[in-house]
């Protein structure tokens, strides 16, 4: 499964998108909604970037947990 958090307070903003139970091998992770398309998105886990196309991001290695943010 795959969620997000959205925060906005006292001029604070942050966004991320966790996908916490990946099988193995490359996935699509839907972000829509919560990141634009075009913007570069960095996995605090493998450190790997990603960019957002369609609403989605595809994901090619992974530690099986992905916590995309904005960098």
């Amino acid at each position: 499964y795959v969620f997000s958090r959205i925060y906005n307070a006292e001029g604070f903003a942050d966004r991320v998108v966790i996908a916490p139970a990946l099988q193995d091998g490359p996935q699509t992770i839907e972000v829509n909604g919560v990141f634009e398309d075009g913007i570069t998105l960095n996995d605090a886990y493998s450190g790997r970037s990603y960019t957002v196309k369609n609403g989605q991001v595809a994901i090619d290695d992974h530690k099986g947990i992905v916590l995309l943010e904005t960098q």
